[in-house]
């Protein structure tokens, strides 16, 4: 079987830009490369002198052993110093589960390295957002069956491959694409894929982490006073884009009169910014 490669995408401001790459081999293993090439920015930590160039995991069939399936990952500095990690897992083929692989805020999708270069790669449009949101993006990996979840304030896509199924989880923060990544990797060199998951538990890990990204970007908000506002939304806990958040919801307008950025106008909820 020839390759299989499928680029998945969201049309940004109207213009296409490619944030996961996804290639299937012909002897079944599934390479994920969640980072473009060339993309110097994300740092292992904040003090992490080197960024990574780029990141991948291949997940592999291991046909040898019927009973577990081998997950590597594989980071390259961008001083070219190269690092792989491997787990062996029984989650997929015994347990029917899936392994989170990770779950990561992208930084500006209008930057070059998100450009999707002509090919004749099979491309996956996942939506459409602008620059004044910020997406949130995670990998599952598990058996070629179908996911089943409760339908809430994220979206998700499942793929199915010859040996297993990938799904891909995002949601959108009401807050503008900033420089820069924060990305929580499932697969170290320490220990190995963290853990095992239901369906229902990959939908509760994402919201996990969605949630403490939400609370860093709110601890980041609170020292800029002119983005009074933009703070005020995003301790809403259901700030998400896919929350449908609208004026005319009691617990939103509550919260935005409580906090003072929207006050009654002839009996009608208004925004109130104070630009003192």
């Amino acid at each position: 079987m020839a390759d299989r490669r499928i680029e998945f995408t969201f049309d940004c401001d109207g213009a296409r830009r490619r944030v996961l790459s996804i290639i299937e081999r012909g002897n079944g293993n599934v390479i994920i490369n969640n980072l473009p090439k060339g993309s110097a920015r994300l740092k292992r930590t904040p003090n992490e002198p080197l960024a990574y160039k780029q990141v991948r995991y291949s997940v592999h069939p291991t046909e040898t052993v019927p009973f577990a399936n081998s997950i590597k990952r594989t980071e390259e500095l961008e001083d070219g110093t190269m690092t792989e990690s491997h787990y062996y897992t029984l989650g997929i083929k015994v347990t029917d589960k899936f392994i989170p692989i990770f779950v990561q805020r992208y930084d500006q999708l209008n930057d070059p390295c998100y450009d999707l270069a002509e090919t004749d790669a099979e491309t996956e449009k996942l939506g459409d957002c602008t620059h004044i949101f910020g997406l949130m993006l995670s990998v599952f990996v598990g058996p070629p069956r179908p996911f089943v979840c409760a339908p809430d304030d994220y979206q998700f896509r499942q793929f199915k491959f010859a040996g297993f199924g990938l799904v891909i989880a995002w949601s959108f923060f009401l807050a503008p694409q900033m420089e820069g990544f924060e990305r929580y990797p499932y697969t170290t060199k320490e220990t190995g894929a963290r853990t095992t998951a239901s369906d229902e538990e990959c939908v509760e890990i994402f919201k996990e982490y969605r949630q403490a990204t939400r609370d860093d970007l709110v601890a980041v908000l609170s020292r800029i006073p002119q983005w009074r506002l933009l703070r005020a939304i995003a301790e809403i806990p259901f700030y998400f884009r896919e929350g449908r958040i609208g004026a005319e919801r009691p617990a939103f307008q509550r919260h935005m009169l409580e906090r003072g950025v929207m006050r009654m106008v002839n009996g009608q909820p208004m925004l109130y910014v104070d630009v003192r």
